[in-house]
């Protein structure tokens, strides 16, 4: 596990902008953020869609567009700008308007999808349509596409992605087939936020299913209490200039806390882009170089996941807690991890959260929390409503217990840790 942000040589830097009263706030900020790298990013993207894929949560043909934003669009096409008319598929807008050339995240869905339909096209399987082969409607209906998979980075506020699928369903064949449930529109995001998942699933929404690597950390599922949320909120607007107090929380208030680089997107909170300014007459030192993400700072940084450590058991189930509940005994130093993983995920539950709570709250992919979930179903700790069982509950007050145990358990398999759920499980603790 790396450094966290804040003992970086670019996070000390930063922090100290701020009076001392402030910097336990810039602190508790900075060490929130979490930071994904391109090799990351490209690798969850696609293993996504082929896990969907497999799952038969898309059918295929399934064609692949890297989704765009309406100032993308306007600049393919310029003299419809001067319009104004809203844009409509193969009207106006087409599905192999390019992606931006320029390096980033666009770039790598362009690539993402090249490989996958070109992998597609070696096997026979024709299961990827790229929307560089898709110019007119007769196209689609020719290649008898079944899904249209909108790629992106971020889903924060869930707008751009709602804007562009509806350039899609303004087409009124492609509106048909959506009715006669001949086609699906849906979302495949990197992470999206819980925010932009409601809007996507709500009635009337031009996209059917929004699916992701992981959810966005943002203020409200990063761990902090309601009086903590409040307190960074005002730390972020106090810090703000007055010119710039509509981005003090981010684009549209979204309050992220999530970056792939080598982009930072404008929904992350003001004060850590802001380049060029100053701050009580001397020269801001900015975290971020105002949309650029500094190649120093993964020099500094271990690994992409290094700002976002998980954290321990004893950090949520308080300082009772101690490393002899029975399932944590039972397990090796090489399943540690995996048992640690389990007991937090257990305190999680009780407390209430959901999957998509647990991925932003523990910088985890859905898939993986999913699959930590069928574990603990399988060792009879929750039940079919991710509820915790009899049996849960005694595990969980076991991990409370001050006073130290010594019984083991013997005949638990390391395969039980696994993540997939065709192992062998006992179904009793002792």
């Amino acid at each position: 596990m790396g450094k966290l942000l804040s003992e970086t040589e670019t996070g000390r830097k930063w922090i100290s902008n701020f009076d001392k009263s402030e910097q336990i706030l810039a602190k508790k900020l900075l060490n929130k953020l979490r930071i994904i790298d391109t090799g990351t990013f490209r690798f969850g993207l696609e293993g996504c869609l082929k896990r969907l894929l497999k799952e038969q949560q898309i059918e295929s043909p399934v064609l692949l567009v890297g989704a765009l934003s309406l100032e993308d669009i306007k600049a393919a096409h310029p003299s419809i700008q001067s319009k104004n008319e809203p844009f409509e598929m193969f009207r106006n807008c087409y599905p192999n308007d390019s992606l931006s050339s320029a390096p980033g995240s666009e770039a790598e869905i362009a690539n993402l999808i090249r490989d996958i339909t070109r992998e597609s096209d070696r096997s026979q399987r024709n299961r990827w349509i790229a929307q560089s082969s898709i110019s007119s409607i007769n196209d689609l209906r020719q290649k008898k596409c079944k899904t249209i998979a909108l790629l992106t980075d971020i889903s924060s506020s869930g707008q751009q992605l709602l804007e562009y699928a509806k350039c899609w369903t303004r087409n009124p064949t492609i509106r048909s087939w959506r009715s006669l449930h001949n086609i699906r529109i849906v979302g495949v995001a990197f992470a999206y936020s819980i925010n932009a998942y409601e809007k996507a699933m709500s009635r009337n929404s031009p996209i059917d299913s929004l699916y992701g690597v992981e959810v966005i950390r943002t203020f409200d599922t990063c761990g902090w209490d309601s009086l903590e949320q409040d307190v960074i909120r005002q730390f972020c607007k106090n810090t703000t200039p007055k010119k710039h107090m509509s981005e003090a929380l981010g684009y549209r208030g979204s309050e992220s806390l999530f970056v792939i680089e080598p982009n930072v997107p404008n929904n992350l909170p003001w004060i850590l882009r802001p380049c060029g300014n100053k701050k009580n007459g001397k020269k801001w030192i900015p975290f971020f170089d105002h949309r650029t993400f500094p190649e120093s700072l993964w020099k500094e940084m271990q690994s992409g996941s290094a700002s976002s450590a998980i954290p321990s058991p004893r950090e949520v189930l308080g300082e009772g807690f101690k490393d002899y509940s029975r399932i944590l005994n039972s397990s090796t130093r090489a399943t540690r991890p995996k048992v640690n993983r389990l007991i937090l995920l257990l305190a999680f539950i009780r407390a209430g959260l959901g999957i998509k709570e647990l991925s932003a709250r523990m910088s985890l992919p859905i898939a993986d929390i999913e699959s930590s979930f069928k574990t603990l179903r399988c060792m009879g700790l929750i039940d079919d409503k991710d509820k915790l069982t009899n049996l849960g509950q005694l595990e969980y007050r076991e991990c409370l217990r001050t006073k130290n145990r010594d019984k083991r358990f013997n005949g638990y398999p390391q395969e039980a840790f696994e993540k997939t759920i065709e192992s062998y499980y006992p179904q009793k603790l002792r």
